[in-house]
């Protein structure tokens, strides 16, 4: 946190790992808004559209092509009843960040100007768990994991709003809460599949545990407790759909 912009690519035999910096502002951003107007001249962003490039040309030639995988510590969609604030920059204490573009705006142009999605997105910075589902207008989907909840003391509340007041909790799968005034391009959508927060006596911290085998990517969260697999995803890396 205390060295901001620090942003890098990790190659692995089986996956391409393209790691963010965006604990900045409120929501997150990728590049200082007062610096470039357009965020699509930012250093991070251009990085960013550079390394998925980069890695759709090097897929171009693997056989078997490697997963891509990005981590960023903002999650950029949230089914959290206080990511409509908590997820716009304009909400939060830096005044410079208001005309900061929603980070998954900036995430989603980046993809399209580079022609290259990620299998899977990581984040955190919420202390919880959630797995939520992006579906592309194609029909292809793209899992979207926040993994905050390894040790830091308490966990939160999903339905727990910016005001302190809690509603009640949500069966899932439900929508994603979009924050401030975005929009979901036309035809896309996100929706919450499993999460696990403070709201029930058997609430407990977990680990995320990722493989990647025969175009497989799994996915489990593991209670840290219990010991037990609480949520497991597999999907399809060639046709971008859950098995």
């Amino acid at each position: 946190m205390i060295q901001p912009y620090v942003y890098w690519r990790l190659d692995t035999p089986l996956a391409y790992i393209v790691g963010l910096y965006s604990n900045i502002v409120n929501g997150g951003m990728l590049d200082d808004p007062t610096a470039y107007a357009d965020f699509k001249k930012g250093p991070q962003y251009n990085w960013l559209v550079g390394e998925l490039r980069s890695v759709a040309a090097a897929n171009s030639q693997n056989s078997p092509k490697r997963t891509v995988l990005l981590a960023v510590h903002y999650p950029p969609y949230s089914g959290a009843s206080n990511f409509n604030v908590r997820g716009n920059p304009s909400q939060g204490p830096s005044p410079s960040a208001s005309n900061a573009p929603y980070l998954a705006v900036a995430l989603q142009q980046a993809f399209a100007d580079s022609g290259q999605r990620p299998d899977a997105i990581f984040s955190a910075h919420a202390h919880l768990f959630q797995r939520l589902t992006y579906t592309f207008a194609d029909g292809t989907v793209m899992p979207c994991l926040v993994a905050g909840c390894g040790g830091h003391s308490p966990l939160e509340v999903l339905s727990e709003q910016c005001d302190g007041e809690t509603g009640a909790s949500q069966v899932a799968p439900f929508p994603a809460v979009p924050p401030g005034s975005f929009q979901f391009p036309s035809g896309d959508s996100a929706q919450v599949e499993y999460y696990e927060d403070n709201m029930s006596d058997d609430s407990e911290f977990g680990f995320l545990k990722v493989t990647i085998e025969a175009r497989i990517l799994m996915g489990q969260f593991i209670g840290a407790t219990s010991k037990k697999i609480l949520d497991e995803f597999k999907l399809d890396l060639d046709n971008r759909k859950y098995q």
